[in-house]
């Protein structure tokens, strides 16, 4: 065979070799599926966390309703020596001078009397928003005023109020956590 059969029969060869060899300018469905697979992976695990950010950021809300409520009720006793008490929550809160957004909050269930005002707000959707439930209070007693706030362990709707004795000083919250 000469030198020009043995170059054209190498040419058909390596013709033949590289006209079946896959183009490699895309992503093969093996890639693809891992990376699909990766990603629901993450995804699975940062949901729940983002869920839980959520929640913590409502419960957030509902602890400043009650501070902002306290410290109302506390000005507002102050100059009337009576916490304010309305027909219903939303006269008791224009007395304070104060209006709330909340779209996770039902009710506030202030009560009210000449030596204490409490507020159990109540969120009826608890189990979706992944909300604790918290309750307060302002007590007054002899020129002294005492501020509490109550907040459940586990999720739940509300709580009772929570109580104080002032001598000696103690705020009871029941079997629920009390917060300073």
């Amino acid at each position: 065979m000469s030198q020009k059969q043995k170059n054209r029969k190498r040419n058909l060869k390596k013709r033949l070799f590289f006209s079946h060899q896959v183009n490699t300018r895309g992503f093969t469905l093996i890639e693809l599926l891992v990376v699909i697979i990766i990603v629901g992976v993450l995804g699975a695990v940062a949901l729940p966390n983002f869920l839980r950010q959520v929640g913590k950021s409502r419960e957030v809300e509902m602890q400043n309703l009650i501070g902002a409520i306290n410290r109302a009720q506390q000005a507002y006793h102050f100059e009337k020596q009576n916490f304010a008490e309305g027909t219903d929550d939303n006269d008791s809160l224009t007395k304070l001078g104060l209006t709330f957004d909340s779209n996770y909050i039902d009710s506030y269930n202030i009560i009210a009397n000449t030596n204490s005002a409490t507020t159990t707000p109540t969120n009826t959707n608890y189990d979706k928003d992944g909300t604790r439930a918290y309750s307060g209070g302002m007590f007054y007693n002899a020129g002294v005023y005492k501020g509490a706030t109550c907040r459940s362990e586990d999720v739940a709707s509300s709580i009772p109020a929570p109580s104080v004795t002032f001598v000696p000083p103690s705020v009871d919250c029941g079997v629920n956590v009390s917060l300073q």
